[in-house]
């Protein structure tokens, strides 16, 4: 498709937002729901001058539902870096991520604040918090499953769309386009079974290693299920999990017989990585 009037992407309300690029963006969003494969082809975009694409760069570094003030001191930053240089992204990224609002500050006591993580995050996320080892064989698989194929984004608006919102709601919330009842379950299923049924080695590859997790680490705990549910916690979460959250963890872990230290290593490690205390990143 081409867009020769404006990049489909303009901030609506904008000079360059007419009825053309919107209704290119919205032919081009049904297309792919439909399984259609949409290129789109528009003159280039001041650089950064489009809200929408300093959002995206906040969307994909901290929270998908930034504060328009938080926006607004990134672009700030693009044009100034402090020393009268403009385009300095390395100061760019450096403001996005010790912004106040990213570093527990104002809107980060919002519910709404985060990022659900999408699929292939999850999976990697998982294997490096918990130290594991993989050879990458079947995680493609994986996290198409959960409805993200890796290199396979079936638009050129990535999986999802930065303006896409939660149902039923104005939270900006982009990876929930691929967010469903169905994948929701499938993503516990996957968690369950890297955990208790670890990927083997494909003997047609050369070095495999199969991917497995590591919750070795928190066995020496297995006797106080309290403090067990604690530092897989402080692993996975940074201690962020709420007290009540926690509370109901515990009792789970406990219900496994005090005999068996990786049965209650493996049932803390699920429960949380399950949850979304660790699947939504704050």
């Amino acid at each position: 498709m081409i867009s020769e009037h404006a990049s489909p992407l303009a901030t609506l309300g904008g000079v360059d937002a007419g009825g053309q690029n919107i209704y290119v963006a919205h032919t081009a969003r049904h297309l792919a729901n439909l399984g259609y494969a949409v290129d789109i082809f528009t003159r280039r975009a001041a650089q950064w001058a489009d809200h929408g694409t300093r959002r995206v760069v906040v969307q994909r570094l901290v929270t998908g539902n930034p504060s328009p003030a938080y926006v607004t001191r990134i672009a700030n930053k693009f044009i100034n870096n402090g020393a009268g240089v403009r385009g300095d992204m390395k100061a760019v990224v450096k403001a996005i991520l010790t912004d106040p609002e990213a570093r527990g500050g104002g809107a980060a006591s919002d519910p709404t604040y985060g990022t659900l993580k999408e699929p292939v995050f999850v999976l990697t996320n998982l294997i490096r918090a918990l130290n594991g080892v993989t050879d990458g064989s079947r995680l493609e698989g994986a996290a198409s499953g959960l409805g993200q194929r890796p290199y396979y984004s079936p638009t050129v608006f990535n999986y999802f769309p930065p303006d896409q919102t939660i149902q039923g709601t104005t939270i900006l919330a982009p990876e929930f386009l691929i967010h469903t009842t169905q994948s929701a379950i499938a993503r516990s299923n996957m968690v369950y079974n890297l955990i208790v049924n670890p990927f083997a080695p494909d003997n047609t590859i050369d070095g495999a290693t199969g991917t497995r997790l590591n919750t070795m680490q928190f066995e020496s705990l297995a006797a106080n299920p309290a403090a067990l549910v604690d530092q897989v916690d402080l692993v996975m979460t940074a201690g962020q999990t709420p007290s009540a959250a926690k509370a109901l963890i515990v009792p789970a872990v406990a219900a496994v017989a005090a005999t068996d230290a990786p049965g209650r290593a493996r049932m803390a490690v699920f429960l949380l990585a399950s949850s979304y205390y660790y699947q939504v990143a704050r």
